[in-house]
């Protein structure tokens, strides 16, 4: 029997575990408790690894570093009459310990009985792994293997029949892979011939669209109303009152040139004193009708027509009209250099070079210089606005536009020149030319080495399908007849099993067929589901094991093999038996019957070990295991997972016991910090509250929305309601995590003492 793991180290998440010298000690029935990746599946392998003294399965879980050195392994188990220790990557037995049989049941052996491969048509040769014998994986294994040839081979032959089919087609012959060497000549005499043939047809069909080339489109941008607009000033709106103006702005004002802005924002708040130094208006009424009749109505919409102007140039985008006529242009010369190319029309050196990124450049440059002296004049229509700018660029855009002029005509007289080239050619059948030069083309790779030496790959792929294909056959009849034996004296224990479990399918007769597809016999058993016997092969749209079995149910059957392979052995004193995880193999809702089933085995066992994730399932097999250890395991960064005790009763605690009795306790001793218990008393409540009027909340989980939940159904008196919405108000910024924003803070102790007796009375009173 497994005493203690003494010694765990470099092994998975076991970096350096040593067991405490009190011990923690294995008894006879022993639950190992712990959340996935805590090393669970490493203890079930260390204990299969050394019934089999397989050294592989414990150095393939070699611990790295985070330098990725490996870890020296080495693990001691003490047994009731030795140990056991595996290091220096092997296994030895103390002289007075007798190696142990240990049965795992876990996902690996759900994988290696039943699900070995993807669950395929030939499914039914991984069922016989589970319950034969040595001779019976033997044949199993080789079978395997047969199949993964023969089944490369297939697909591989599959493929290449794909290409066969298409050389075929390509070159028209029908005997490809057997062409003599001695056709070759006139092969390529013929090839030959066809080329010369296509060469003018294929200039013609080519070329005529080549020559169809696009007019280039000219740069129509019209600068006109910038000129007009630049020409506006305030002599043309006031004339009188602008001698008035200049004359006060030149004698007041440090800028005249923001004046007339600065001017039009004073009168905008004038009232009856100055808006900019407080005395009285009195006496300035002239001037001021003068500044007032300057920026009349005629002034305003100067001044709005040169706004729109100014946001219709910004808005404007010379790149896109740029880019769409370089596209056209760049394509153009592409067709032109291929026309040049086949026809030898030297035209396409002499097409002017236009930069059309230069220019979209210098486009935006004046871009920019317009906006800037459309906003200058909306600032100030006296301000004068040099275009010599734009009348330069009027002056680049007119050298583009003649170039774009002269690329055009030159266009023209490219596709006139190829248009004449091409009137003479004869039209001939391109279709039927182009299809016998692809056959001859074909024909002609025939006579590469490369291609010889893939038709003989090819010939060589036939002959070793068909030689595996006769491998799998005698290997799968050995396999049906050992098997049929075999699965009759499996079968009734398997379905006892699949009984007390409760499942909806159970395995029926056992059947020798003919698979006429592949032209092989092979032993079958069925499963029936609510009365329908379906087969383990897929045949067209028909119930099978693949698409009938949920994952539950299947690895549930493999649960079964496993049991009933125990109870075939009789007499299971001196065996170990290990379920690692065995829900994870199962629907959930199988739980109890799955815990009363290993319970039943545990009075047979020499010992029993389960180690579990679920704590519900712990709790079961707790009551059904009968003097039963529990312990569990534990990760910190130095050591990694150890082995530790187990507190079976604090698991039986439901939160809401653990929450109480944390308030209670804290009423006593101060043994946690006050923000812990200021945390839990919202959930305290709450919970409290869901239990009792779960009737009316419909999904409302929150205190705050419960209190409202419950004051509409008027279900809490005054009283009650104002102590429940208080104790919410000091619990919830601990939740919300907003203790920088809310004006409720943390509490010591002497705060917080109050409100947890106010607690414990309100859970009284809920």
């Amino acid at each position: 029997m497994l005493k203690r793991f003494q010694i765990i180290q470099g092994v998975g998440t076991f970096s350096n575990f040593r067991s405490p010298n009190s011990g923690i000690d294995l008894s006879r029935n022993t639950i190992l408790y712990a959340n996935n990746g805590y090393g669970k599946s490493t203890i079930a392998t260390i204990l299969k690894s050394a019934h089999v003294n397989d050294a592989q399965k414990i150095i393939a879980r070699q611990t790295l570093t985070a330098q990725q050195t490996p870890i020296e392994q080495q693990i001691v188990i003490k047994v009731e009459n030795g140990t056991i220790v595996f290091q220096n990557n092997e296994w030895s037995y103390n002289p007075a310990a007798i190696k142990p049989e240990i049965l795992v049941f876990d996902q690996q052996y759900v994988f290696d009985n039943l699900f070995v491969e993807k669950v395929e048509s030939d499914h039914k040769k991984n069922i016989h792994k589970i319950i034969i014998g040595h001779e019976g994986v033997q044949i199993s294994e080789d079978l395997t293997i047969a199949k993964a040839s023969e089944k490369s081979l297939k697909q591989t032959l599959d493929e290449r029949k794909k290409e066969l089919n298409g050389k075929l087609t390509k070159s028209g012959r029908r005997d490809y892979l057997t062409i003599s060497d001695s056709e070759e000549s006139a092969v390529i005499a013929e090839l030959q011939e066809i080329e010369n043939k296509l060469q003018i047809s294929r200039e013609k069909d080519e070329l005529s669209g080549l020559i169809k080339f696009s007019t280039l489109s000219s740069m129509g941008w019209d600068f006109s109303e910038v000129s007009d607009v630049a020409k506006i000033n305030l002599q043309s709106i006031h004339e009188d009152a602008r001698v008035l103006f200049n004359k006060h702005i030149q004698s007041h004002l440090k800028n005249p040139d923001t004046a007339e802005g600065f001017i039009r924002q004073g009168l905008e708040q004038l009232v009856d004193h100055c808006p900019f130094c407080g005395q009285s208006l009195e006496g300035a009424d002239a001037l001021i009708r003068t500044y007032q009749e300057l920026f009349d109505q005629a002034h305003n919409q100067a001044v709005e027509k040169i706004t729109g102007l100014r946001n219709t140039w910004a808005n404007w985008d010379p790149s896109a009209d740029i880019f769409r006529v370089k596209g056209v242009y760049d394509q153009c010369n592409l067709s032109l250099q291929k026309v040049d190319a086949r026809l030898a029309l030297n035209i396409s050196n002499k097409v002017p070079h236009i930069d059309f990124d230069g220019f979209q450049q210098r486009s935006l440059d004046v871009k920019g210089q317009i906006v800037d002296a459309l906003s200058k004049k909306e600032e100030n229509l006296n301000q004068e606005i040099d275009l010599q700018f734009l009348i330069d660029f009027e002056k680049e855009k007119e050298e583009l536009n003649q170039q774009i002029s002269n690329t055009n005509k030159m266009y023209q007289n490219a596709a006139q020149s190829a248009k004449e080239r091409l009137e003479g050619i004869d039209t001939q059948s391109v279709q039927a030319l182009e299809s016998r030069k692809g056959q001859l083309s074909e024909l002609r790779k025939r006579f590469s080495q490369e291609e010889k030496s893939w038709c003989a790959e090819y010939q060589q792929l036939e002959s070793d399908l068909q030689a595996a294909s006769s491998s799998c056959r005698e290997l799968t009849d050995r396999l049906s007849a050992y098997s049929v034996e075999i699965f009759r004296t499996y079968q009734q224990g398997i379905n006892k099993v699949l009984d007390d479990l409760g499942v909806g399918f159970r395995i029926g007769n056992l059947i020798e067929q003919v698979d006429n597809r592949a032209k092989q016999p092979f032993a079958e058993f069925q499963i029936i589901i609510n009365g329908l016997s379906v087969t383990l092969q897929e045949k067209d749209d028909c119930p099978c094991f693949q698409n009938t079995l949920s994952e539950g149910e299947k690895n549930t059957l493999s649960f079964a093999f496993f049991v009933t392979h125990l109870k075939q052995k009789g007499d299971l004193s001196n065996t170990i038996v290990v379920f690692d995880d065995p829900l994870s193999s199962m629907d959930d809702n199988r739980r109890k019957i799955t815990a009363d089933i290993i319970g039943n085995l545990s009075q047979e066992t020499k010992q029993m070990v389960v180690l579990t994730h679920k704590s519900d399932f712990l709790l079961l097999l707790y009551d059904k295991l009968e003097s039963s250890q529990v312990l569990s395991l534990k990760k910190d960064n130095l050591n990694g997972s150890s082995i530790v005790q187990f507190d079976i009763e604090s698991e039986r605690k439901g939160e809401q016991q653990k929450r109480v009795e944390k308030l209670i306790r804290y009423q006593d001793e101060d043994f946690c910090e006050a923000k812990s218990i200021q945390g839990d008393i919202r959930p305290c409540l709450e919970a409290s509250l869901r239990f009792k009027y779960f009737r009316y909340l419909n999904g409302v989980s929150t205190l705050g929305k419960i209190c409202d939940v419950l004051q509409v159904q008027n279900k809490l008196d005054i009283d009650l309601l104002s102590d429940l919405r208080n104790l919410n108000e000091i619990s919830s910024p601990v939740h919300h995590g907003d203790h920088d924003i809310d004006p409720i803070r943390e509490m010591d102790r002497s705060e917080l003492l109050p409100y947890v007796r106010k607690t414990l009375d309100v859970l009284e009173r809920i």
